[in-house]
C-alpha cells in the first residue's frame, strides 16, 4: 500500500499560526487537504506542495 505525500510541514505551521481555532478553522484545513490529494492525480508532487504553499500564504494574510 503507497502512502499519501503529504503537503509540505512548514506551510502546514503556518496555517495552525494562521487559521482562527474550531471549525472555520479546521474546515478550511480540511479543504486545503482534500484538493492536495486531488490534485496529485493532475499533476506532479511539486507543483501541488507549491500550489499548497501559495494558498497557505493567501490565508495567512488574511487571518493574521
Amino acid at each position: 500500500m503507497k502512502k499519501t505525500p503529504a503537503p509540505p510541514r512548514l506551510a502546514e505551521f503556518l496555517l495552525m499560526l494562521a487559521l482562527p481555532r474550531g471549525v472555520t478553522g479546521e474546515s478550511i484545513k480540511g479543504d486545503l487537504d482534500q484538493e492536495f490529494v486531488e490534485s496529485l492525480a493532475t499533476t506532479s508532487l511539486g507543483r501541488a506542495r507549491v500550489w499548497y504553499f501559495l494558498e497557505t500564504l493567501r490565508f495567512t494574510a488574511r487571518y493574521s
